[in-house]
C-alpha cells in the first residue's frame, strides 16, 4: 500500500513531462518512434458514426482524415480543396463567370459532402460595386445580411477591391454544382477572381 502511494504522489509530474513511445529520448510532448518494417507508428481506427465536442479531435472516417470543427460544429477534413473561377478582362455577356475548367452554366459536379469554409474574391476595377452572387444547382444562394457565414450575394470593398471570409459556413452535398454570376453588368467589373476553399464533410450522428 505505501508503495501504491509513493507511485501515485509522483504522478502528476510524470504527466507534466514529455513521453516517448520506443524511444527513451522524445523530442516533442509525445513522439511515437517505430523502425519495424511493416508496423505503423499510428493507427487511427476508422469510424462510422462520428461525434465530436471540441476543436481538434481527429478520426479516420471512410478513407480520410478529419478533425472537429468546434466552431462550425461538424467534421471537416484536414484536406483542403480550392476552387478557382474568373473573367480576364471586363467581360463580355454571358455574365457568369467561367469555372477553371472552362464551365460557364453550371460549375463543377462536388464528388463528396462537403463545406465551402473560405471565399476570397478581388478584381482590378469595380465601377459600380456589383453584386456577385453564388448559385447551388443553378438556384441563387440567398443574401443574408444577418448570417454572412450563409450569404450568397457578395460585394469587393470600394477601396481594396477585395472581398474576404474566412468563417464562412455553407454547406453543399455529393453532385452538387457551384456556380458564381454578375448582376446585370458584365462590363463593369475588370479581371475578377474567385476561390472558394472547401472542406469534406461527415454529418455527425
Amino acid at each position: 500500500m505505501k508503495k501504491l502511494i509513493y507511485i501515485l504522489s509522483f504522478l502528476p509530474l510524470s504527466l507534466m513531462a514529455q513521453m516517448g513511445i520506443g524511444t527513451t529520448e522524445p523530442t516533442a510532448m509525445l513522439e511515437i518512434k517505430t523502425e519495424t518494417d511493416g508496423i505503423a507508428a499510428l493507427e487511427l481506427v476508422p469510424q462510422t458514426n462520428p461525434s465530436g465536442r471540441n476543436t481538434g479531435q481527429m478520426a479516420v472516417i471512410d478513407n480520410k482524415l478529419f478533425l472537429f470543427d468546434a466552431a462550425r460544429d461538424k467534421w471537416l477534413s484536414v484536406e483542403n480543396t480550392t476552387l478557382e473561377y474568373g473573367r480576364l478582362g471586363a467581360g463580355s455577356d454571358p455574365a457568369e463567370i467561367e469555372f477553371g475548367g472552362g464551365d460557364l452554366q453550371n460549375g463543377p459536379r462536388m464528388p463528396f459532402d462537403g463545406t465551402i469554409v473560405g471565399i476570397t474574391i478581388s478584381a482590378t476595377d469595380d465601377d459600380n460595386q456589383r453584386e456577385i452572387t453564388l448559385f447551388k444547382n443553378g438556384v441563387a444562394v440567398a443574401n443574408n445580411n444577418l448570417l454572412p457565414e450563409l450569404d450568397g450575394v457578395f460585394v469587393l470593398n470600394p477601396f481594396t477591391l477585395q472581398y474576404r471570409n474566412s468563417s464562412y459556413n455553407l454547406d453543399f452535398n455529393a453532385g452538387d454544382m457551384l456556380s458564381f454570376a454578375i448582376d446585370n453588368a458584365v462590363n463593369d467589373i475588370d479581371d475578377l477572381v474567385i476561390k472558394l476553399d472547401i472542406k469534406w464533410r461527415v454529418d455527425n450522428n
